[in-house]
């Protein structure tokens, strides 16, 4: 029979017949279903279970043991869900902290544009500028001379800081 993997739909639509709360007495009896699913391979119950289940009530502990029940079942978003949980509740526990990190959303960063385009223009400004510019040290940003100077230290010191700003230190030959 196949594993069911429950869908984020199947999270947010989940239903058990709780009044939105456990007692204490029943926290055991609600990682024992959470269990009892796992081994069933029931991955509707499992859901429907951690829907339920005020995570405010339960251990760090009881957390980490339920999202590594959530990847026994094969269900990452179950297992995102859980650690989200742990974090709202256990944000200082460094085991939560850490599998919330690993399992957060991934974040798209914007970095530098590629210089790759100023590496060809630098190359056809120094064929074409050979000659003027024989055995001295330039500056150059997307094919356009910056600076010259005799020596690589003046030339350093004429520019400046370069990091991350494509600009081309070399020796002319």
């Amino acid at each position: 029979m196949p594993i069911y993997t429950p869908h984020k739909e199947d999270i947010s639509q989940a239903y058990v017949p709780w009044d939105n709360g456990i007692s204490s007495a029943s926290k055991k009896q609600a990682m024992a279903l959470l269990e009892t699913a796992v081994l069933a391979q029931d991955g509707l119950s499992f859901a429907a279970l951690v829907k339920a289940i005020p995570w405010s009530n339960q251990t760090p502990e009881e957390l980490i043991v339920a999202i590594r029940m959530a990847f026994a079942l094969e269900a990452p978003l179950l297992a995102r869900y859980l650690a989200e949980q742990g974090i709202k509740y256990h944000a200082t526990h460094p085991e939560i902290e850490k599998i919330a990190h690993i399992l957060a959303p991934p974040k798209a960063t914007t970095a530098a544009r590629s210089t790759k385009l100023d590496v060809k223009a630098n190359q056809l400004w120094l064929r074409n500028n050979r000659e003027a510019y024989q055995r001295k040290w330039v500056a150059l940003h997307n094919g356009e001379l910056i600076a010259t100077a005799p020596t690589f230290s003046a030339l350093a010191a004429a520019v400046g800081d370069i990091k991350g700003k494509g600009i081309l230190l070399t020796q002319v030959s």
